[in-house]
């Protein structure tokens, strides 16, 4: 029988201590999974680590483990190479697509943007449901994935603010339908301390003048090839076309 896996962000992982899981995750566990007292389980604090434990009790809806093993050294499952993502404000729907494959692919970070043809224009308080909704999926992408760091969700930025949030050692790529290169013939192992940084396009596509604001800004501008790709599919071929490349698939 598999092993369950909970996400506990930032927890001390150390042999014979005592987590107390979120009710949220108390829930999973106990109503949805049906596990009792003496189950085991794997606990993972998004930063890199995770470690063996049991359920030592479920009492008032919620979930004890004692930790059983120290944790152990991060896993090789994720990328040597950061790679970042900046995926613009589309429909909720295909933005939940988006963070649930990427996450599963091995993104490590995500910034959310505003461009002059997004179609989505979601309101203050909406955007606050949509952003914890959106980190939720990224935590269940995590685990299902068995990854063991979390990727962070930065946003909302104007095209502008994002170029400027861009580390100055990232290696940018920006897939265009108005430009021949195919990305692969551009892409260049950064040093070990670089990033890779991707930027996405919205329903519409970018605009010339956005096109030109991140040339400037030393962006790689490239094609994803012959045929034109939804918003929400563009990043999962972009990701999937880099870290296999790359060798870190």
């Amino acid at each position: 029988m598999q092993i369950c896996r909970m996400i506990v962000k930032g927890a001390v992982l150390g042999e014979g201590a005592l987590l107390i899981l979120t009710p949220e995750a108390s829930h999973h566990v106990a109503h949805v999974l049906r596990l009792k007292a003496g189950a085991r389980l794997i606990i993972c604090n998004g930063m890199g680590r995770e470690a063996a434990g049991r359920i030592e009790s479920i009492k008032e809806g919620r979930v004890a483990v004692r930790l059983e093993k120290a944790a152990a050294e991060s896993l090789i499952r994720e990328t040597r190479l950061p790679l970042l993502l900046a995926c613009p404000l589309l429909k909720a729907d295909k933005l939940e697509i988006v963070f649930r494959m990427a996450t599963e692919i091995g993104v490590n970070g995500f910034y959310i943007y505003r461009s002059v043809r997004c179609v989505s224009h979601p309101s203050e308080s909406s955007m606050r449901n949509r952003l914890e909704r959106w980190q939720r999926i990224i935590e269940d992408a995590v685990r299902l994935s068995r990854r063991t760091l979390m990727p962070a969700l930065q946003g909302v930025f104007t095209f502008e603010q994002l170029l400027s949030e861009i580390p100055a050692d990232a290696e940018i790529y920006m897939p265009y339908e108005g430009e021949d290169l195919p990305l692969l013939s551009k892409i260049m192992r950064p040093s070990k301390s670089g990033i890779i940084f991707l930027i996405t396009g919205p329903e519409g596509g970018f605009e010339p003048g956005e096109v030109e604001m991140a040339k400037k800004r030393r962006a790689q501008v490239c094609s994803l090839g012959k045929r034109i790709l939804r918003a929400e599919t563009a990043p999962i071929a972009a990701i999937s076309a880099i870290l296999t490349l790359l060798g870190e698939m």
